[in-house]
């Protein structure tokens, strides 16, 4: 069964295909498919045709029409339509994401449109109905998968058994000096996907990357202090959201993606690390479809 949720911008819920849902989708609704892309050429007088540069994929436009109103008796009216209408577009923002959730499985954020100058021919209220068309702008146009948090512990001694050994689980743990190097991480999307770090002291030094592709941190972290590095949005901060990048100097940062479609090493290091000492690698699948 196909199941498509709306989670408002409020914290509210709504089934949009529920039978007995208040608020419903009439029909289809785009979106759902690939977002569309405007594909960049270079031309010259010297040989035929176009060579091809690269693609730029466009933000999604999509409209959902809605119907709000009770599927099943006892059917509101008057004030009592006013209200569920009135808690309905509470859900949706300009300025704010809400999120579509298709099968429970990928997620959509996307912003309020445009309104197409709606108009209400007879009063919603005496109908306990209303059919909208509405205008839906996702700035960006992927679709998200659940994100996949792995957490690795500190081991003050090696331990070689943690990962591929009996257990074959949890708990993962950093082996002295620095991490086991058999972990890895896995991107089952369409498209590459940015990493999220987290890095818990103590430690006088630490690396995290992807594939041969690193980054150091050069200055030391207490106990409990965190760095957090956001590959996508090329930022590290301490775990109060203020920048560290003085602190790195002169030090080289590559912000590696995780391709998509399978498995790839991962660079996780601790110098000198403690009970307390971690590093955390958070990934989400990116889809160019719901499905």
């Amino acid at each position: 069964m196909t199941t498509l949720t709306l989670l408002g911008v409020d914290g509210s819920t709504w089934d949009l295909m529920g039978r007995t849902s208040p608020v419903q989708l009439l029909g289809g609704m785009g979106g759902l498919h690939l977002p569309s892309a405007t594909n960049r050429w270079a031309t010259t007088a010297r040989r035929s045709g176009r060579r091809y540069k690269d693609s730029v994929t466009d933000a999604r436009q999509f409209v959902m029409n809605l119907r709000v109103g009770d599927a099943e008796p006892p059917f509101r009216v008057g004030d009592d339509w006013r209200a569920l209408d009135a808690q309905f577009w509470a859900a949706l923002a300009h300025d704010r994401r809400a999120t579509l959730v298709f099968n429970g499985q990928r997620s959509l954020n996307f912003r309020l449109g445009d309104d197409n100058a709606h108009d209400f021919p007879k009063d919603p209220a005496l109908l306990g109905k209303a059919v909208y068309s509405i205008d839906c702008v996702a700035d960006r146009p992927e679709w998200l998968g659940a994100e996949q948090v792995s957490t690795y512990s500190f081991a003050p001694v090696a331990n070689q058994n943690n990962y591929y050994g009996a257990t074959e689980g949890p708990p993962f743990v950093i082996s002295a000096p620095t991490l086991s190097q058999y972990a890895s991480v896995q991107n089952p999307g369409d498209l590459p996907t940015y990493p999220i770090w987290r890095i818990v002291g103590p430690a006088t030094t630490a690396t995290v990357g992807v594939d041969g592709r690193d980054i150091h941190i050069p200055f030391a972290l207490q106990a409990g202090q965190q760095v957090i590095i956001d590959t996508e949005a090329q930022t590290i901060t301490d775990g109060n959201g203020a920048t560290l990048w003085p602190q790195m100097g002169s030090t080289a940062v590559d912000f590696a993606p995780v391709p998509a479609g399978g498995s790839v090493p991962i660079t996780l290091g601790i110098e000198d690390g403690g009970v307390t000492s971690l590093i955390e690698v958070r990934v989400t699948a990116r889809y160019r479809r719901a499905w």
